[in-house]
């Protein structure tokens, strides 16, 4: 399932360490005129983004604070383990870890995970644009079927995360220190929900 023509090793990327934060209950083109204006260049535009997660039946790897997910972006497919969430109690900002593999197959990963002993706990999909700046910020306005949007923005550290949260009018009391699945929890969607666009194309065997 690694890309043919590539060894393991080029297709991983480094373990990186992140600064982010969240903005929620965002409006697509407020924020695309926002970030316009601020000079950020837009490198996607509303791809759809599907997305399992996995654990143990024994929530091991939930309860250790990790996540193993598979997404697929657009054509792209990639399997990734995060971990962290942390940073000073006090903070607003949310320091995650993440070591990420591209993929070939969707499907064939889902099988291989479901003959590992692996559950998949949820499925989701939302429509993703991304946006980059010229100081390594990466910005990503999520779209979701059941809740309001909610932008990311994703930095090496965090005076130059702020420094984007207020050159697009944001101030520190709009930011959020929440993983995603904290924010759909936060809108009322349970772990075990299924989040699709009703018109969507579900891969056959994965989601029932």
């Amino acid at each position: 399932m690694i890309q043919k023509g590539n060894t393991m090793h080029d297709n991983q990327e480094p373990k990186r360490h992140d600064v982010r934060i969240k903005i929620l209950d965002v409006d697509p083109k407020d924020i695309d005129e926002r970030l316009s204006k601020s000079g950020a260049r837009k490198i996607f535009n509303r791809l759809m983004t599907r997305t399992l997660m996995f654990d143990h039946q024994t929530l091991r790897l939930r309860n250790t604070g990790r996540v193993l997910r598979l997404r697929q972006v657009g054509k792209k497919v990639f399997l990734s383990i995060k971990s962290g969430g942390d940073g000073a109690p006090e903070s607003r900002f949310q320091k995650v870890y993440e070591s990420e593999l591209e993929l070939n197959d969707f499907n064939q990963a889902f099988s291989l995970f479901e003959s590992l002993g692996f559950t998949a706990f949820r499925y989701q999909e939302k429509l993703r644009t991304g946006y980059t700046t010229s100081r390594g910020v990466h910005i990503e306005l999520d779209e979701f079927p059941k809740i309001p949007s909610y932008i990311e923005i994703e930095g090496p550290t965090e005076d130059v995360v702020n420094d984007c949260v207020l050159q697009i009018g944001y101030s520190p009391n709009d930011i959020v220190r929440m993983s995603a699945t904290e924010v759909l929890r936060h809108y009322g969607v349970k772990d075990v929900d299924i989040v699709r666009f009703p018109d969507s194309e579900i891969s056959e065997g994965i989601i029932e």
